[in-house]
């Protein structure tokens, strides 16, 4: 059983709505992947976390799944829809992950939202990921279709975080609700390159985090101008 979470913030709240199926509408249909095309995804993000997007390749990724080079191909025909299919992987992850957190928090969204900004603040300042989306966005400015499947799921994740702010906070509309998501999401993921795990931290830096998420949770309590 997923601890409840108690927040230590108050705003006025808005309704409760099964959040698990709210998540899942916007999460949509997700691809079917047979269990070698899921085999192949596994060991090319796990690749690009040890190699750097440098030392990536098919042939890599073919010898850490055990598989000829013409078998990954035949799943993922270019490099493209690897990393896209790579990404929806990830989307799959992060949402099963945030599932599993906010299971109990339906009937709360102040502790919904707590446990939201707490599971950014960890996503931002983990190791884990970081290799892989520092490769993702770089490729984005050279691929369409990589800039499609990025731009998709930047999409979900401020749709995702708006709801949850308008269920915070309902005197918001849904505008001011995807524009505040936008806005403190870019704050939050920028918080992996001052303080991220692996980072030195000027002792001035310390607790930079809690004040960030404080400072968050304050002005999504806000009224609309």
């Amino acid at each position: 059983m997923t601890k409840k979470i108690q927040s230590v913030f108050s705003c006025p709240q808005g309704g409760s709505a099964d959040l698990e199926e709210a998540i899942l509408q916007i999460r949509g249909p997700r691809p079917t992947h047979t269990a070698t095309a899921r085999e192949i995804l596994g060991a090319a993000i796990a690749l690009v976390e040890e190699v750097g997007a440098e030392n990536f390749s098919a042939r890599k990724v073919a010898d850490r799944s055990g598989l000829k080079l013409a078998s990954v191909q035949y799943y993922f025909p270019t490099r493209a829809a690897l990393v896209r299919a790579m990404i929806e992987q990830w989307i799959d992850d992060y949402h099963d992950r945030l599932l599993a957190l906010l299971a109990d928090q339906s009937e709360d969204p102040a502790a919904a939202m707590t446990g939201y900004l707490d599971f950014l603040m960890t996503e931002s300042l983990a190791l884990r990921g970081r290799a892989f989306w520092n490769y993702v966005w770089s490729l984005a400015d050279l691929d369409a279709e990589v800039s499609a499947a990025l731009d998709q799921f930047m999409a979900l994740y401020r749709s995702l975080f708006a709801m949850l702010i308008r269920r915070l906070n309902p005197a918001l509309s849904e505008l001011q609700s995807v524009r505040l998501a936008a806005a403190l999401s870019s704050m939050i993921d920028g918080m992996g390159t001052v303080i991220g795990e692996g980072r030195y931290v000027a002792s001035d830096l310390i607790g930079l985090d809690a004040m960030v998420k404080s400072l968050a949770y304050r002005i999504m309590c806000e009224k609309p101008v």
